[in-house]
């Protein structure tokens, strides 16, 4: 039997296990229906028509009779063969290099035929990863040219979740800096699922308004417009300038009542300066 992690892997586990807990036990306390989701990253060859070269996952699922979140991991470097070539940019981003996987890694098929079956253990509603159609991409074609068969569930992406964000970027390591989560180990299978898993968990407590479509109308009070827009982009929502038939959120400035008649009779929520300072405050 292929083991789940290397020997690396399995050192570092206590110590993500003692960052991740946390969070993910105020995760489950707010979303206790959520359900279990496997956190993934992939590192490649680097080169179109690649290979995977290192498969790393961490699981979390929330036992209400134990009342507390649990969490498993795995881990395994890939040796594609002999013809593989890891180009000198490639070892500068993740260190892996030619000799690493020669001297470690593990058949493709050997690896993939485990991981499935532990990811099949767990039953994921989501596999959640940064870039996800990368890392998705990658292994259904990794699969498809080892014959494994597997039915990915939906894949999260927390790039796409990061939009509205106030950084320069939406990079792993900007939005663990952005969240003062240290990043132990950048470009690395393990250490970058712990970050996603991190910014996944902070994300969705302090963004509520993932998935509402928000129109400020008129001038707010204090705020100006651009303010507004900002802070409900922090909190997670699109922000459009002009109501449509999508918007799901308006907060009203100084605007006669009238002029959100349509809103109101197609579902819009009516909000005031008061509220959304009051969910900035409350999701710092």
């Amino acid at each position: 039997m292929t083991p789940r992690m290397t020997l690396d892997a399995a050192a570092a586990w206590p110590s993500i296990c003692h960052r991740l807990l946390p969070i993910f036990s105020s995760f489950y306390q707010r979303f206790p229906d959520y359900g279990p989701m496997i956190f993934l990253d992939t590192e490649t060859t680097g080169l179109k028509d690649g290979d995977v070269i290192e498969l790393a996952a961490i699981s979390v699922d929330y036992y209400p009779n134990l009342g507390r979140a649990e969490m498993d991991a795995f881990c395994q470097l890939i040796y594609p063969g002999p013809g593989t070539i890891m180009p000198p940019w490639v070892i500068e981003i993740h260190g892996i290099t030619n000799e690493t996987l020669r001297k470690h890694g593990l058949p493709p098929r050997d690896v993939f035929a485990s991981f499935v079956h532990w990811a099949r253990e767990k039953s994921p509603k989501c596999f959640i990863a940064h870039s996800a159609s990368f890392d998705k991409g990658m292994l259904e074609c990794d699969f498809s040219k080892h014959s494994i068969e597997y039915d990915f569930p939906e894949f999260v992406c927390t790039v796409k979740m990061a939009k509205g964000l106030p950084t320069k970027n939406r990079k792993l390591g900007t939005l663990a800096g952005y969240y003062n989560f240290p990043n132990r180990q950048a470009h690395r299978g393990l250490a970058d699922s712990e970050v996603c898993a991190y910014i996944f968990a902070k994300m969705m407590l302090t963004r509520p308004l993932m998935g509402q479509v928000a129109t400020v109308v008129g001038d707010p009070p204090t705020l100006s417009k651009e303010d507004a827009d900002a802070i409900l982009m922090k909190l997670g929502a699109r922000v459009t300038k002009r109501l449509s038939p999508k918007t799901t959120i308006v907060v009203a400035g100084n605007v006669p009542r009238q002029r959100l008649a349509k809103a109101v009779e197609r579902g819009a929520e009516i909000r005031d300066e008061e509220w959304l300072k009051s969910v900035e405050a409350e999701n710092q």
